[in-house]
């Protein structure tokens, strides 16, 4: 349930050469040709190693290499624009800087009519198994999560990890499996000021009321608005059934399907399908290719309401909800016609307020995201991760699993 995403992209590249222990650093940021904006989470890829890493919100990334290495190229892409290759040697030719250009001269616009927008969808379901890998695999992930309130930090935290997903015949409840690496935390937070009083006024008589089901604001805390990282894992894993079942309980009489676009990125060809749901008040956008119906990206919108015999129950607590809005995106890359996750996002705005009777009312804006970006693919090690190295579902530091002594400057993330 979902906005579409507008896409928006570039790309340019600061070269920043360190010759340490017979390594390349190479610093990154793309621009779109014409407009010369940043591109948030383009691939880029070493076409020798097949490592790869994304760009965060700046377009920046930062790339490891060997010495050795600096002949390879690194492919640059992002859907709607035309990828590029480049030598890591002939970047300084360039002036540091790669343009990127839109794929205007290979975009196709159309209108579909509702049963053929429906038909792509179908097609995705009735082909999702098929275009999964049906082994287990790991790989290496970059996760940050961070909140704040009416803009004040109320937490930071990044984490780098080992994951695992298991194949699909596998029936046991540890779908996903993650050891956590390495783990920061911004020192310099704030509490959450929201109803701060009265929150800690109900939290102390829930010390008193083990069992309680008394509804109060206690429970909220900084995190209290966040997923866990496994629910975010969960999110990019391709046996994920939760988007099967979205498509396939789509209500085809209560969608609306809009104009669509034909999409080409390495003479592959993508169909962009939105629909909108106004009973459920979501927008999503699926982004499926032509060919194998494999879900490329999966987006979205949902402006949530509170039931309105919840809404009372908020009153009485002093609390009034104008708004929740919440985008997510997840996608996913194709490694020869299977896929495979390469990133997930997901952005919450909340929008409260403190109501008093005959007093000011205090208001509350709070924001969070949490990001997840796939940094290397193991697809030939599908050993799980031991019991006693996995993570529960918060990051703490004190489970971080790091035999071979990794660094922050060791790995192709931009923090």
């Amino acid at each position: 349930m979902l906005k579409s995403i507008v896409l928006t992209l570039f790309s340019t590249f600061l070269l920043c050469e360190l010759s340490a222990q017979n390594t390349l650093l190479i610093r990154a940021q793309v621009l779109d040709s014409i407009s010369n904006d940043p591109l948030l989470y383009a691939s880029v890829v070493s076409e020798k190693t097949n490592e790869g890493t994304s760009t965060n919100e700046q377009g920046i990334f930062e790339f490891k290499t060997k010495v050795l290495n600096e002949k390879d190229s690194l492919l640059i892409s992002f859907i709607g624009y035309n990828s590029k290759r480049v030598r890591i040697q002939d970047l300084k030719k360039q002036n540091y800087k790669i343009y990127l250009s839109e794929t205007t001269e290979f975009l196709t616009e159309l209108t579909l009519e509702p049963k053929k927008a429906v038909w792509y969808l179908q097609q995705a379901f009735e082909n999702y198994d098929n275009n999964l890998d049906s082994n287990s695999y790991r790989f290496e992930s970059y996760f940050k999560q961070k909140a704040q309130e009416n803009k004040r930090t109320l937490f930071h935290e990044e984490a780098y990890l080992e994951n695992y997903f298991k194949n699909k015949k596998d029936t046991s409840k540890d779908a996903q499996q993650a050891s956590l690496v390495l783990f920061w935390e911004e020192k310099d937070v704030h509490d959450l000021k929201f109803m701060e009083k009265q929150r800690k006024k109900y939290a102390e008589k829930r010390k008193d009321k083990k069992d309680s089901t008394t509804i109060d604001v206690g429970f909220m805390d900084a995190k209290s608005f966040m997923m866990d990282y496994y629910s975010i894992a969960n999110m990019m894993d391709p046996k994920n059934s939760n988007y099967l079942k979205m498509i396939d309980d789509m209500d085809e009489d209560k969608v609306y399907f809009s104009e669509k676009k034909y999409l080409y990125q390495d003479s592959s060809e993508y169909v962009s399908v939105e629909y909108y749901d106004k009973k459920e008040r979501a927008r999503i956008t699926c982004l499926i290719n032509t060919k194998t119906f494999a879900l490329k990206r999966i987006s979205g919108n949902v402006d949530v309401k509170i039931p309105i015999l919840l809404r009372p129950v908020l009153l009485v607590m002093g609390v009034r909800v104008k708004d929740i809005i919440v985008d997510f995106q997840v996608d996913y890359q194709e490694i020869k016609e299977k896929m495979y996750p390469k990133m997930a996002k997901i952005d919450l705005k909340l929008d409260l307020v403190n109501f008093r009777m005959f007093r000011k009312n205090i208001p509350a804006i709070i924001n969070s995201q949490q990001l997840c970006v796939i940094t290397k693919l193991k697809k030939n090690q599908q050993n799980p991760i031991p019991k006693n190295q996995r993570i529960k579902s918060e990051l703490n530091e004190s489970e971080a699993f790091n035999p071979a002594g990794i660094q922050w400057d060791d790995i192709s993330v931009v923090k």
